[in-house]
């Protein structure tokens, strides 16, 4: 039976052809990156070798077994996407400030630049279990001369994993600030574990400090992106798009077993250019971040930012510059408007401003269209508890009782354990008015 092979969300799915045709953009709402045939084909020539694929590698001696390295050097002039590189010494002499708040860590403050190190894996498994190793460990880091420079370290076979590690034993040592996409959840955790199995190394990772950009993302783009792997981030973020070179990363593990099988250093090309992108990436990704986190503390807002999730991050710092935002959010982005207000009811809540808190709970009520229980019930507390106005308290919750029994009439929806609230509150109420 004749099957295509299309990748989903990082996720191969097989469709039988001949039983369902599926247009390129039908694959494209599906959430489709790349069909196969958009991806590169495999060079099958017979015999090519590490050095003649990659004729700038070199191999490196270990007290184990031999590395393969290959190496390459962005000036400080190099544009990643609509980012240049330079643009980092903008950030430098507060680079540790920013990267303590965009990670929620004031352990990061002591990051130092010279210590900066941005790292990939590439391995056999998409899985942290005990049989999965890295094969291929992109490392970028800033060099003397200034320059960003990437080294990638490949293995030939799993023999000579004790080599590789040999090599990031040294590095983590020297530049143990380490920069990942998703590497917390992955990256990391796989090159802890072959330290540990590996019994050659006392060394553990235990002690590095990491900065994860995935996590970043998440909260400087939340509700703005459809997803948050890293091409679709690089597409919408950096305006950087991966040549047909590159290979979905589900399909790497494959490609290596086919190299292994077969020694035809072209199955490789791919897979060291999708590496090459991930650590080139993450420094821009890296430049637009501390970028927007100085331009809002410069009080200047990003138009392309979660403003609520930056609030949350700053609120801490500088409540001046959240409440700024959340108000711009108020003005600008009105999908944002039940969650924004909540915030600033929450914030006047901590100063005990009972005018501005009844002030954002009525908001809630006439600004937001779909029904929301929590200013009705907020409001009732507030009458109820300073003011004593019982009365008032149970009005503002029939309100909440009409407008919950309109809706159900209408959609047919149940709201059961507002109703049983409204109900005690009610009666509860209606006690302390017989009271006073």
């Amino acid at each position: 039976m004749d099957f295509k092979y299309y990748s989903i969300n990082g996720i191969p799915m097989k469709e039988k052809t001949e039983e369902k045709k599926i247009t390129l953009d039908e694959l494209k709402r599906m959430g489709v990156l790349k069909k196969a045939s958009e991806i590169k084909s495999r060079k099958l020539t017979p015999g090519a070798s590490l050095k003649t694929v990659f004729p700038e590698g070199e191999f490196i001696e270990t007290p184990f077994k031999q590395v393969f390295k290959v190496s390459k050097s962005y000036p400080l002039e190099t544009k990643i996407g609509d980012v240049r590189i330079s643009d980092i010494n903008l950030f430098n002499s507060n680079l540790n400030e920013l990267f303590s708040i965009l990670g929620k860590n004031d352990h990061l403050k002591n990051f130092q630049f010279d210590k900066l190190l941005f790292f990939d894996v590439e391995s056999t498994g998409l899985s942290c279990g005990a049989g999965n190793m890295a094969f291929l460990v992109g490392l970028g880091f800033f060099n003397k001369k200034k320059e960003f420079v990437i080294e990638q370290y490949f293995i030939e076979d799993y023999i000579n994993e004790k080599g590789m590690l040999y090599i990031l034993e040294d590095f983590f040592k020297k530049k143990f600030h380490l920069i990942s996409y998703n590497g917390k959840c992955f990256d990391f955790y796989l090159l802890k574990s072959r330290f540990i199995m590996s019994r050659r190394f006392s060394f553990t990772l235990d002690n590095l400090y990491h900065f994860d950009l995935l996590h970043t993302s998440r909260r400087m783009w939340k509700n703005l992106l459809p997803e948050f792997n890293l091409g679709t981030v690089e597409k919408h973020i950096l305006k950087f798009i991966r040549s047909n070179e590159d290979i979905p990363g589900y399909l790497i593990p494959e490609y290596y077993k086919d190299y292994l099988k077969t020694r035809n250093a072209g199955i490789l090309e791919g897979i060291f250019y999708h590496n090459l992108m991930d650590v080139r990436s993450m420094l821009g990704l890296l430049i637009i971040q501390v970028q927007n986190m100085q331009n809002l503390l410069d009080k200047k807002i990003p138009e392309m930012i979660n403003y609520n999730s930056m609030a949350s991050l700053l609120y801490p710092v500088d409540q001046r510059i959240a409440l700024d935002l959340l108000q711009y959010s108020c003005n600008n982005r009105k999908d944002d408007l039940p969650l924004t207000l909540r915030q600033l009811y929450h914030h006047h809540k901590s100063e005990k401003d009972i005018s501005k808190m009844k002030e954002y709970l009525n908001k809630m009520i006439e600004d937001i269209p779909k029904f929301d229980y929590f200013p009705y019930m907020e409001l009732s507390k507030i009458h109820e508890h300073t003011k004593r106005d019982y009365k008032e308290a149970i009005r503002i919750l029939g309100e909440a009782e009409e407008r919950i029994r309109r809706i159900s009439k209408m959609h047919n929806t149940a709201y059961t354990d507002e109703m049983d609230d409204i109900i005690k509150r009610t009666d509860r109420l209606k006690s302390k008015c017989l009271k006073q």
